[in-house]
């Protein structure tokens, strides 16, 4: 979808006087927990020059302490996402639809039959309307 350069977001841009605009989520490029817009704005949290956010305890923290907080929080939250197993996932249901040159060849036998009951109802009807001997 083609959308024109003056609708495109640009986080530059400004929303016009009188409207607000939208609140905007941002969550750590580190640690992935979600960044309030209020320690942006103090600057206890920071946005790179790149578009990158890091919270506040990821800015004030040495690469190693950035690895082994994104580590504990990875496997404190891996248990609290549920993922379908691959084996949980339900196989495929069949296609119950025939192809095509198999549905002519159904319709013509059902015809075929519908023909042969309505052939015995009349061989009934005459058996039973026949005097009795």
């Amino acid at each position: 979808m083609n959308v024109p350069r003056h609708r495109r977001s640009d986080p530059r841009r400004k929303p016009a006087p009188g409207r607000r605009s939208a609140p905007e989520i941002h969550f750590c490029d580190n640690c992935q927990v979600s960044v309030p817009m209020v320690d942006l704005e103090r600057g206890t949290a920071r946005r790179t020059p790149r578009g990158r956010v890091f919270c506040s305890l990821c800015v004030r923290a040495t690469p190693a302490e950035r690895r082994a907080r994104r580590r504990i929080l990875e496997t404190e939250f891996a248990d609290a996402a549920p993922i379908a197993a691959p084996d949980a996932v339900p196989p495929p249901l069949p296609n119950r639809t025939p192809p095509r040159s198999d549905t002519a060849k159904l319709v013509e036998r059902i015809e075929h039959l519908e023909r042969a009951v309505a052939d015995l109802r009349a061989a009934l009807l005459r058996l039973e309307r026949r005097p009795q001997e």
